[in-house]
């Protein structure tokens, strides 16, 4: 996860097209079928990176709070989050529900908050980039201890099929003139772990272009482990669903999304 800090800054290009939409709405449909008390609710948003998601629940009155490790990923969520708060003055003036967002830097294997909270969200596959089983399980727990009685915990992860996708379907490469990569991916089937390695051409403000180098390491787990572990921390409700939709999980889905209960 430490290697968010090198291209922080240009994060939000090379993830323009991701569907930060989809995860927002589902995350709503969860919250509507979930959480039977009256909003807005504590929510914690793990692996926040620049915040898309966080900011968006908090735009709905939440009182929510973005951790990340990386310190360049939170920095960039803080700068973006005042412009949002501009924009929402501009748009709505006086009286919005919105509330601060509360920025933590944690690894979140090890993250902690005050008090419990009503939801946990963990999305852009931020758990597969725990490559030990024991990190997983103590993620795991400490959601567990951080949620309220009957509280929800949903995060998403690439299956393993997804994986040997990349590794089939690679390289990956990318050009508008003024953000470009190419990216490779070398997949260890036997540990069902996947190493990323780009590179990353992004165009600065006198014209030329900076070079970025980036590897990102991670490991898919098999559903039956992830249910196990869950029910091990202490979680009894786990549906799984694929794809941002609220149909159960198939062999053919791209990412799974786990919406477990306390």
């Amino acid at each position: 996860m430490e290697a968010y800090n090198s291209f922080a800054h240009v994060y939000d290009q090379m993830m323009a097209d991701m569907p930060y939409d989809q995860w927002y709405s589902f995350t709503k449909a969860i919250i509507d079928k979930q959480l039977s008390s009256k909003s807005p609710f504590t929510i914690v948003d793990l692996g926040c990176g620049t915040g898309r998601i966080t900011k968006e629940l908090a735009k709905d009155g939440h009182k929510v709070t973005g951790i990340d490790l990386s310190s360049s990923m939170l920095e960039v969520a803080k700068q973006s989050e005042a412009a949002f708060m501009e924009q929402l003055k501009l748009k709505t003036g006086q009286g919005h529900l919105y509330e601060p967002i509360h920025w933590k830097q944690q690894n979140m294997a090890q993250w902690s908050t005050e008090g419990q909270v009503d939801l946990v969200v963990s999305y852009c596959d931020s758990v597969n980039y725990l490559l030990h089983e024991d990190e997983l399980l103590a993620l795991f727990y400490n959601t567990y201890e951080a949620l309220k009685p009957s509280g929800v915990f949903i995060f998403d992860c690439h299956p393993i099929s997804r994986f040997e996708q990349y590794a089939q379907d690679q390289p990956f490469a990318y050009d508008d003139g003024e953000f470009s990569y190419i990216w490779f991916s070398h997949y260890d089937e036997e540990d069902a772990i996947i190493e990323h390695e780009l590179t990353i051409y992004a165009q600065e403000a006198d014209g030329r272009y900076r070079r970025i180098d980036e590897t990102h390491v991670q490991r898919a787990y098999s559903v039956k482990w992830l249910e196990q572990a869950l029910r091990e921390v202490g979680f009894k409700s786990i549906e799984i669903y694929e794809d941002f939709t609220l149909k159960h999980a198939t062999a053919k889905a791209k990412r799974l999304f786990f919406v477990v209960k306390k």
